[in-house]
């Protein structure tokens, strides 16, 4: 028929090649639907081009986060202005951000307080309560101050929320030389880096109510966040949080100020 041997071998190889790494993708995204491009690398050790090409050849959907809805920012005033608006941290602990999400628990209310690391994107404090108060975020900020052994960021980023501008936080931020920044109501981009993250969480997470109790929800939640700062394919940093701070860690100073870039992405912003 004119088809070269070698060449009608290379196409079955081909096809028997692509049904493995269609049973690698659909292993992963089943377990995680919102995975990167550069998780699924990882995780399956093929080229992007190559998952792709597999993806687009047996018509594979990845499920896609919601995107804000782009309006107009509402400028009635807010207890606190955006201070971190157009900046960049250089080091650990310059910034946090913090806010909380509620998670539907067998027609129950779960609620996650987490603080971030704007500069190593690392989880650094959470908490969880049945209720969102005060006390919820307060837990999460200890919890941040503890396991970055005594330090606190110069500055700390929230929206409006009420817990956020509460009489007792804000003497905590005061007590604790850290000055508040907040979002403009309705802007919830400009907490991005929460935003992100709680979507990757409950992409993660998957259907809660798979759980038997309440307990076995906290030891999921704190699973994800330890695969998230340890093991996760950051988009930005092309590595994980924890590995990027340890690397800041090791370098140089001038080699600082590159893993500065780095962490900026392609942002042009001021630094802090």
């Amino acid at each position: 028929m004119g088809v070269a041997r070698a060449s009608l071998y290379a196409v079955l190889k081909r096809k028997e090649r692509d049904k493995a790494i269609l049973a690698k993708i659909l292993r992963v995204l089943d377990a995680r639907p919102y995975r990167r491009m550069s998780q699924l690398q990882d995780e399956i050790g093929d080229s992007t081009k190559v998952i792709r090409r597999v993806m687009k050849k047996y018509g594979i959907l990845k499920r896609r986060r919601k995107k804000w809805k782009n309006s107009k920012e509402n400028k009635k005033t807010h207890a606190a202005p955006n201070l971190w608006k157009g900046r960049c941290p250089l080091a650990p602990n310059a910034v946090w951000a913090g806010d909380f999400t509620e998670i539907l628990f067998h027609g129950t209310k779960i609620y996650l307080a987490t603080v971030i690391d704007v500069f190593t994107r690392e989880i650094v404090g959470w908490s969880i309560g049945r209720t969102h108060d005060t006390d919820l975020i307060l837990r999460a900020m200890e919890d941040a101050k503890e396991k970055c052994h005594g330090r606190t960021s110069e500055l700390f980023h929230s929206d409006q929320g009420s817990e956020y501008g509460s009489r007792r936080f804000r003497e905590w931020l005061v007590i604790h030389r850290i000055t508040q920044s907040q979002s403009v109501r309705a802007s919830p981009w400009q907490n991005g880096h929460q935003e992100s993250w709680y979507g990757r969480l409950k992409g993660g997470l998957g259907d809660v109510n798979r759980f038997l109790n309440s307990d076995d929800v906290h030891d999921a939640i704190a699973e994800e966040i330890l695969l998230y700062n340890t093991r996760w394919t950051h988009g930005t940093l092309r590595m994980s949080p924890k590995a990027f701070h340890d690397l800041w860690e090791r370098e140089t100073p001038l080699a600082r100020m590159v893993l500065a870039q780095k962490s900026r992405g392609k942002t042009r912003v001021k630094t802090v």
